[in-house]
């Protein structure tokens, strides 16, 4: 019997302990929460293009970077914005979030919005070009976004993103792919800073290949110059 009872003790103990190990674990599962990263996939040699206006036959160098965020956490997270960490008075940077069609290939949706600036200004934009503007709206780098207006990642999901800078027309400064940390602003007014990783071979020609990609930066580089032409 006092055999019995030790032993009834001991699986006690035992069962309190998994409990308080269960609720230990837990505790950590909601306090990480969504954890980001990122990827660059462009190299720097194809991160700058010489582009024609067909309309004006100008011609201007343009930045156009393709890019992969990931959330490697626990739970579901979503991000309303994606910022170089630059200087105040850097180019302005319009973000494409590509959607995938119907035909399994990607593309771009037909609204151009600018994402909440962490003033608290909000401006939306369609392609016909009607806008609001703030008239105070002294912030040349503000970040734009065309297609989703945010980006939604459960726990081991992956979205791509292509970054266009403003064209630099000839005579003016070429300009310089960017090789620094971006700010990560998600829903719930969390940052995340973080210095992309550099795409292997297998990713690079995984994200290179995807159909319909080639359109998608094409697009996103014209928006970006008729948005930034009619400043």
């Amino acid at each position: 019997m006092i055999a019995s009872n030790k032993d009834a003790q001991e699986q006690l103990e035992n069962y309190q302990e998994e409990v308080r190990n269960w609720q230990r674990e837990e505790e950590r599962w909601q306090e990480e929460g969504a954890v980001y990263s990122l990827m660059r996939v462009t190299k720097p040699s194809e991160e700058v293009d010489t582009v024609e206006n067909l309309g004006t036959g100008a011609r201007y160098r343009q930045l156009n970077s393709v890019l992969v965020v990931s959330n490697t956490g626990r739970t579901q997270g979503t991000v309303i914005e994606m910022r170089e960490v630059a200087p105040d008075d850097g180019d302005g940077l319009l973000m494409c979030v590509p959607e995938v069609n119907s035909d399994g290939g990607l593309e771009l949706g037909r609204v151009l919005v600018e994402l909440p600036s962490t003033n608290g200004r909000t401006h939306t934009f369609i392609l016909e070009r009607q806008r609001t503007l703030d008239p105070d709206d002294n912030d040349d780098n503000r970040v734009l976004t065309v297609g989703a207006s945010q980006i939604t990642l459960q726990p081991g999901e992956s979205r791509l993103v292509v970054l266009a800078g403003e064209p630099h027309e000839e005579g003016q400064d070429a300009p310089v792919p960017y090789d620094g940390e971006y700010d990560i602003h998600t829903a719930g007014s969390g940052t995340h800073r973080l210095f992309p990783s550099t795409a292997g071979s297998i990713e690079y020609e995984h994200y290179m290949n995807l159909p319909g990609l080639s359109l998608v930066r094409s697009d996103c580089s014209r928006i970006a110059e008729d948005y930034f032409a009619d400043e």
